[in-house]
């Protein structure tokens, strides 16, 4: 068996065929996961080491433009390239489990960010039992 840091290390040196992994849209823009499959990445986070010039140049056009429908439809052609050469299976996980104490203060579930606790407060008060 392969400890992770071993699996990282086959992973960024192409040596994987198969592997899940996870991948969170922490800001909500499509380059956040388009950035994840451009050839010049591999060896660094395009893990699936994923090699096509086409696709390369379809992202580098994205690169160029503000948010709108033209850079829209060009991540959606990125997006077909992956299904169409089963590059990678992309899911999400709907729900979310949290549990909070009373004296946290200013939980709000966030659309995107799973993780929200740098945004959190502790109520302070010296009558709390441990």
């Amino acid at each position: 068996k392969l400890k992770f840091p071993d699996i990282i290390r086959a992973e960024r040196q192409c040596q994987v065929q198969f592997r899940l992994s996870a991948w969170i849209a922490d800001y909500p823009d499509g380059d956040n996961f388009m950035q994840l499959w451009y050839g010049p990445h591999t060896h660094e986070n395009n893990a699936s080491c994923y090699q096509d010039p086409e696709w390369d140049r379809l992202y580098e056009q994205t690169l160029t433009l503000p948010d709108s429908p033209r850079r829209d439809a060009l991540y959606h052609r990125l997006a077909r390239r992956l299904e169409l050469y089963g590059v990678t299976k992309v899911s999400t996980a709907a729900l979310r489990n949290v549990l909070s104490q009373p004296w946290v203060l200013g939980y709000r579930t966030h659309p995107i960010l799973p993780s929200v606790w740098n945004y959190l407060d502790v109520e302070e008060r010296n009558d709390r039992t441990p």
